[in-house]
C-alpha cells in the first residue's frame, strides 16, 4: 500500500436536504503511519495513518467523505468509514468513538468578514 504524503481533495459533496452537489476542497498531509499485527478483513495486518486535514470549504461531513475518498476512512465513522476497522477497534481496544479531532476552528462572520479562532 502506498501512503499518501500530501495533496488536495477537490470533490463535490452532496447536500442531503437538496440533493445538490456543492464544491468541497480539503488539503491533507499524512503525518505518521503505523502497521499493527492485528488482522482486519481481508488483510493479515492493519495499517493506519495520522492525517492532518485542512478544509477550505465547510460542507457537512466534508472531512469524513474526503478521507474515505483517498482510502483513509476515519476509524469509528459508521457512515463513511470501514466497518471491519471499526469492529477491530471495538473488539481489541474497547473503542467506539470517531478518530476525528479539531485542534483549531476559525469562523468567518458572513456580514462583517471578521474571523474568530478557537484553539485547543
Amino acid at each position: 500500500m502506498v501512503f499518501l504524503s500530501k495533496g488536495i481533495i477537490d470533490t463535490p459533496t452532496k447536500n442531503a436536504e437538496t440533493g445538490m452537489y456543492k464544491e468541497a476542497l480539503t488539503e491533507y498531509q499524512t503525518l505518521e503511519t503505523i502497521e499493527l499485527d492485528i488482522p482486519v478483513h481481508p488483510y493479515e495486518k492493519s495499517r493506519y495513518s495520522l492525517v492532518k486535514f485542512t478544509p477550505k470549504t465547510g460542507r457537512m461531513h466534508q472531512l469524513r467523505i474526503h478521507a474515505n475518498k483517498i482510502s483513509h476512512p476515519i476509524v469509528g465513522d459508521y457512515q463513511y468509514g470501514d466497518r471491519f476497522h471499526n469492529r477491530m477497534f471495538e473488539n481489541e481496544f474497547n473503542w467506539n468513538n470517531m478518530f476525528l479531532h479539531a485542534s483549531e476552528l476559525t469562523i468567518k462572520q458572513p456580514n462583517s468578514g471578521d474571523s474568530s479562532s478557537f484553539k485547543k
